[in-house]
Formats: C-alpha cells, sequence, structure tokens
C-alpha cells in the first residue's frame, strides 16, 4: 500500500533537494540540502501553529500549502497538538515504512493514510538550535543559538548550549544561571507562548521533569501557562494521553518533546532495532490514544514532527594531529565552535585563501566549506543576523561528508556513534505528520 501524498512528499523532496541559495566547493555538494525557510522547514512550523490557532504570529510564515497535499480542513482550529520525536529524521521513517509492514500500517493511521511530507530542519540541524527556533518562531541568524557549542564574546568563552555552561572544564549543568545570566533574556526574540498568551491562547508543555527549569529550558518555554512532566517513559505516554483528555475542546496549543529516539541513536548508531523499536512503540501508543473518542473534539490538530535526524559518522576528520591539516591549526584563533558535523572556524587575517586551498588539497572527498559572510548573505542561517550575533559565526562553515565527523584541535572529542547537525538528507529532513481529531 503506497501513501496517499507518497507523490507530493516526492516532488518536495526533490524541491528540497535543488535548491541551492550558494554554490558548495565539492564535488558531491549535490548530496547537501539548505534549510527552505520560506515554507517548507521547521521554523515555519510555528508560524503554522500559531496561525491555525488564529493568532498569528508577527511576521507570518507558515508552511508552504502543498506540504497539506489540499487536504487540511478549512476551519480555524481550537487545539493544536506538536509532538516533537527528537531525531526522528525523514528517510528514517521512510526506510522503516518501507521495510517493517506495521510501521507502514502505524503511519498510515496516524495520518488517514496520507503518510510524512519531507520538511528541512535548521542550520545547523541540531537539538538546541532547532528547538530555540520552533520556540520562537525565529530562524537561529535571528535567536542567536548557532550551534550546540556557541563563542559568547561577553564572557570571553565556548558555551554549551544544551547545559547552558562553559566548555570545556567540566562545569555543572546551569553553570552561566549560577552566574546571574539570565537564561529568560538569552535570546533576544519573544517566545512563541508568550506571543500566543497574548491573544488569549494557553500553552500547555509536557516534558520530562529533569529537563524543566534548566537554563535551555528557561530560554524555550517563556510563557508557557500550564507545565506538565513525566518521570519516566512508562508514564510518558499515560500523562500525555491524560493531557489530551483533559484539553479536549479548550483553545491552546500542546507542546511534546520526546528525546528517547535521540539518545538511543547516539548510544547505539542511528538503524538499529533500538531505534526502530523506538519509533514503532512511541507510533503505536499516539496511534492508539488519539482513536479514543475522549480526545477527539473536531476541532484539533495533531502534528508529529522532528527537530533533526541522524546517520553514524565513525570516521574523524582529524584536525588535531593530522599533518596536512597544519596550516588550518596555525589559522585558528581559538577551537572550532558549532557541531562535529558542522563547525564555525575563527581564522587570523589573512588566512582564509591558505585554509580553503588546504582543504581543497588535502580533503576535497569528506570536507567542504562556506564563507560565513557569503552564507550570510544567502540566509542560510535566516534573514540579516543582528550585529549582536556576528561574532557568534567566525569566519568558514566546515561540513563533513556523511558519515565524517570534525574532530577538533583544542576540544576532545564527543563518545556518540550517531551524529546530526550536518546538512546532508539523512539530517537535514524530516517528517511532517498530521491528522485533525
Amino acid at each position: 500500500m503506497t501513501f496517499r501524498l507518497h507523490d507530493l512528499a516526492d516532488r518536495i523532496e526533490q524541491t528540497l533537494h535543488t535548491y541551492r541559495p550558494l554554490p558548495v566547493p565539492a564535488a558531491w555538494g549535490a548530496e547537501l540540502i539548505f534549510p527552505h525557510y520560506g515554507g517548507l522547514s521547521l521554523r515555519n512550523v510555528p508560524h503554522s501553529i500559531a496561525a491555525l490557532l488564529g493568532a498569528p504570529l508577527p511576521g507570518s510564515a507558515p508552511l508552504d500549502e502543498q506540504v497539506w497535499g489540499g487536504e487540511r480542513p478549512d476551519i480555524q482550529f481550537d487545539r493544536v497538538i506538536a509532538f516533537l520525536m527528537d531525531g526522528m529524521g525523514y528517510r528514517h521513517v521512510q526506510r522503516l515504512a518501507a521495510e517493517d509492514a506495521e510501521a507502514h500500517a502505524l503511519l498510515a493511521d496516524l495520518t488517514d493514510g496520507r503518510g510524512p511530507v519531507p520538511l528541512t530542519s535548521v542550520l545547523p540541524s541540531t537539538t538546541a538550535v532547532a528547538l530555540t527556533t520552533l520556540w520562537t518562531g525565529a530562524a537561529p541568524a535571528a535567536t542567536g543559538i548557532t550551534g550546540t557549542f556557541t563563542y559568547l564574546r561577553p564572557w570571553s568563552m565556548i558555551g554549551d548550549m544544551l547545559r547552558f555552561a562553559p566548555v570545556p572544564g567540566g562545569s555543572p549543568a546551569d553553570t552561566f544561571v549560577q552566574w546571574g545570566v539570565k537564561a529568560e533574556e538569552f535570546v533576544p526574540v519573544p517566545g512563541v507562548a508568550e506571543q500566543l498568551a497574548a491573544q488569549g491562547v494557553t500553552t500547555h508543555l509536557l516534558l520530562a521533569h529533569n529537563l524543566s527549569g534548566t537554563g535551555l529550558s528557561r530560554i524555550l518555554h517563556r510563557g508557557i501557562a500550564q507545565r506538565h512532566t513525566h518521570m519516566g517513559y512508562s508514564d510518558f505516554p499515560l500523562r500525555l494521553h491524560h493531557l489530551l483528555r483533559q484539553t479536549a475542546g479548550q483553545r491552546g496549543y500542546i507542546g511534546v518533546y520526546h528525546p528517547g529516539l535521540d539518545t538511543l541513536a547516539h548510544a547505539y548508531g542511528a538503524h538499529n532495532a533500538f531505534t526502530a523499536g523506538e519509533i514503532k512503540t512511541y507510533l503505536r501508543h499516539l496511534r492508539d490514544m488519539l482513536a479514543d473518542p475522549a480526545v477527539r473534539d473536531g476541532r484539533t490538530l495533531f502534528m508529529l514532527l522532528a527537530d533533526h535526524g541522524h546517520y553514524d559518522a565513525p570516521q574523524p576528520i582529524n584536525l588535531k594531529d593530522d599533518p596536512p591539516a597544519a596550516p588550518l591549526r596555525d589559522a585558528l584563533h581559538m577551537s572550532l565552535t558549532g557541531d562535529e558535523r558542522l563547525a564555525n572556524a575563527y581564522l587570523r587575517p589573512g588566512t582564509l585563501e591558505r585554509v580553503t586551498a588546504t582543504l581543497a588539497e588535502h580533503y576535497a572527498d569528506r570536507l567542504t566549506w562556506l564563507e560565513t559572510e557569503a552564507a550570510l548573505a544567502a540566509g542560510v542561517y535566516g534573514p540579516a543576523v543582528p550585529e549582536a550575533h556576528r561574532h557568534r559565526l567566525g569566519d568558514l562553515v566546515l561540513i563533513p561528508r556523511l558519515g565524517w565527523k570534525l574532530r577538533d584541535p583544542v576540544l576532545p572529542p564527543l563518545p556518540l556513534v550517531s551524529v546530526h547537525s550536518g546538512m546532508d538528507a539523512w539530517e537535514m529532513l524530516i517528517p511532517f505528520l498530521w491528522q485533525a481529531l
């Protein structure tokens, strides 16, 4: 059985593959996917959510109408539920549906036969950056969260945005909060929940208890009226089912975040029985709870999506010890920032040409780059970056090929099997699934 929107999904994917706001200096550059902020990206999802609730965000930029396949109900919804499964890439879902009849059936049930269509993540395709966009509606250029490891000039250090703490040094999570940094003011754009609240829409959040109240949560979840937590994975679907029954018939936005797949992929690899089991388990939970008449009110839209995908990267690009990388090491002001799969390099004046020549001569089969100024002008981080954030992006964006990750000249490597943040389709393409309840 083929999903009803199978042909549309293929056409959208082709659009995303051919979208090229600037050239990439690599023979394999066609493998890369750029974020499509103009209607086919994660950034457009919160704008659609607000518009569906009759409370559009300023500068409203909702999803392109084609993603609905001409089937979106022509009503203003009272309730929107967005379930984000961290790390569940579009290609992963495609592969699972092709290889597993039960998974295919679950996806069909959850979408009334439509199946998933692809969107892009943001740049870089990583959780701290993507979730900040999801909860503000702003692209990374505007939020200033430009990588997991972001250079923070006021403190002359690199910050881990997931842990809201300095890198390196072993500082505990939320050290910046202990230093007096106000996480609620760290991102200079308002939160989606704040903007919805101003228009009379209540936002609910379901989140693991250990993530609630962290520095990153304080950045993301400003303005949320009702916070609900779960203590583990067994109570999570029960808590969600209760929340959906409790809010049926009410006006509001319900945001749900589940990190389990991302955790498993980092530990075991992207494609195995563990990750497949995780996806199927939660597709099954969602299918069953959404079929309950007590959660269906005829005025609700359910969305299932992800922040990024995953793929194993067992091969290091050793910029720390590799002799041909010496010109790059010598040119760096400091360690790389960003992520292992997409990094920002800060270069001494006059060294850019020598560095790119080194990359072209010795690493052309596995590493390419974008000059930061050109990338900003092309909008790959979104609209023009505020001057206050420009220093967070360096001079050169380094982009490894699929299966490769950067080994930094200074910082130690991360002990992760599967990773993301890069621009390959496995990381950049995310699924968008929906059902009217």
